[in-house]
Parts: C-alpha cells; sequence; structure tokens
C-alpha cells in the first residue's frame, strides 16, 4: 500500500524543501499539495469542517509552486495537487503552471498512472466558489 502526505502549504509552511526531503525520506511515496485560489468574502453554503472558512485559506501557495520547490528537493517522491480547482483557474495560465515542474523533474518518462507529478481536478464543494467564477454549480 502507498501512503502519500497531504500538507496544506501556505506562507508560514516553512522550508518546503526540507518538508519534502524528510516527506521522502520517511517513507512516503507521494506529496499532496491543495490549492484554494478563490476565497469567498462570505459562505452561502454550509462549509464541510467548521462554521467559518479558516482563516488561513488566504495564505494558501499556489501547488504547482510548492510542488516545483518539492520536486527539485526530491528524486523519486510523487508530487499531486491535493485538488487543483479547475473552474477557479484560467485554462492555459493552468496548463503552463502544470508544465513547469515537470520541466524540473528529469529521468525517464513514467506511464500515466505512475508519473512523478499528477493533477487531481475539481469543481469544489458548494455553490459559491463557483458562482464567483461564473462556473455552474455541480448538482448535488
Amino acid at each position: 500500500m502507498d501512503v502519500g502526505l497531504l500538507l496544506i502549504a501556505t506562507t508560514r509552511t516553512g522550508d518546503l524543501a526540507a518538508i519534502a526531503r524528510r516527506t521522502e525520506a520517511i517513507g512516503f511515496e507521494s506529496l499532496w499539495i491543495p490549492e484554494h485560489p478563490v476565497i469567498p468574502i462570505e459562505i452561502s453554503t454550509r462549509f464541510p469542517f467548521a462554521t467559518a472558512l479558516p482563516e488561513h485559506y488566504g495564505r494558501w501557495l499556489v501547488p504547482f509552486v510548492a510542488l516545483t520547490v518539492a520536486a527539485c528537493a526530491t528524486t523519486r517522491l510523487r508530487l499531486v495537487t491535493g485538488i487543483c480547482l479547475l473552474p477557479e483557474r484560467e485554462p492555459l495560465v493552468t496548463a503552463e503552471d502544470r508544465r513547469e515542474p515537470r520541466s524540473v523533474l528529469g529521468g525517464p518518462r513514467r506511464p500515466r498512472r505512475r508519473r512523478r507529478l499528477a493533477a487531481r481536478g475539481d469543481r469544489g464543494h458548494g455553490h459559491a466558489l463557483p458562482r464567483a467564477v461564473a462556473a455552474p454549480p455541480r448538482d448535488g
């Protein structure tokens, strides 16, 4: 079984390269870094873990930048966006952001399901965020 570490990388996380090296040294298979590029002023739908959006959401790093740091500091750790909120991102910028960590990884290409960098996309939860970027909310 492969076990990964989910890290909410913020402006207060500290030395991200050292964290990535330690994550790899301990034996984790992957490092997952989520994002939240659009922060609503008020929440109109229930937040799943608290009554209000936690204050640290405004300090999250762009996952592709954080994953590039991790890529430069490690050799085998699989690097994954904990979530890439696609409706909140400009498609061409997202494609370029996703290419940057790949350019520093080097080494042989891996089969698609085991590539060192993987991006996981979603639309997010609730209706407030998709509406903020003019994306239709998902049903349910």
